[in-house]
C-alpha cells in the first residue's frame, strides 16, 4: 500500500492526525533497525537526558519526554544495563532517583554523529528547510492543544 494514495482526499487534519501515527511508526522502525546498541526510545531519551544542566530525577526526565514515570524507568533500566546511564538516589529525597549519563553515552554519541547526521540529511531531503520549520512550528502547536485537551476536567478514561 502507498500511503500517498490512500490517503489522497482526506480532510488535512486526519491526514495529520494518522500522519503522525504512521510516521511515528515507521520512524521507530527504522531508528530501531539502523542504530547500534539502542532503540529508538533508548536514543530519544538520551537526547533529552543531554537538556538537563543536572542529573534530572526519573519524573523529571518523564515530564521532559511527555510520558509516564513507569515507561522512563523501563528504558532507563536498559539504558543502565547497557552502560548509558547510571540511576543513583536524590540527596534531598531518597525516593526519588536521579539519572546520571555515563562516558559512554558522549563515546556512542562521538562514533554515530555522521550515521545520525546523514539519516537526518536523508529523511527531509524533499522538504526546504522553511518546510521543515512550518512542520516543526505545526506540530508545537497540535502539541499544545493537546496539552489542553489532557487537562481540561471530565476527561473520560
Amino acid at each position: 500500500m502507498i500511503l500517498a494514495e490512500e490517503v489522497a482526499g482526506f480532510d488535512g487534519r486526519k491526514l495529520v492526525f494518522g500522519g503522525v501515527f504512521a510516521v511515528a511508526n515507521r520512524l521507530q522502525r527504522l531508528l530501531d533497525a539502523r542504530l547500534p546498541e539502542l532503540t529508538a526510545r533508548q536514543w530519544w531519551t538520551l537526547v533529552i537526558l543531554d537538556l538537563f544542566d543536572q542529573p534530572p530525577t526519573l519524573t523529571q526526565l518523564a515530564q521532559a519526554m511527555d510520558t509516564s514515570h513507569q515507561s522512563v524507568k523501563g528504558i532507563v533500566k536498559h539504558l543502565e544495563a547497557g552502560g548509558f546511564v547510571e540511576l543513583s538516589a536524590d540527596p534531598k529525597d531518597a525516593r526519588a532517583q536521579r539519572v546520571n549519563p555515563t562516558a559512554k553515552v558522549a563515546q556512542w554519541s562521538e562514533a554515530t554523529l555522521g550515521q545520525q547526521e546523514a539519516f537526518m540529511d536523508a529523511m527531509f531531503t524533499s522538504m526546504s528547510d522553511a518546510e521543515a520549520e512550518a512542520l516543526g512550528e505545526a506540530l508545537m502547536k497540535v502539541h499544545a492543544a493537546l496539552g489542553v485537551l489532557e487537562n481540561q476536567k471530565g476527561t473520560n478514561r
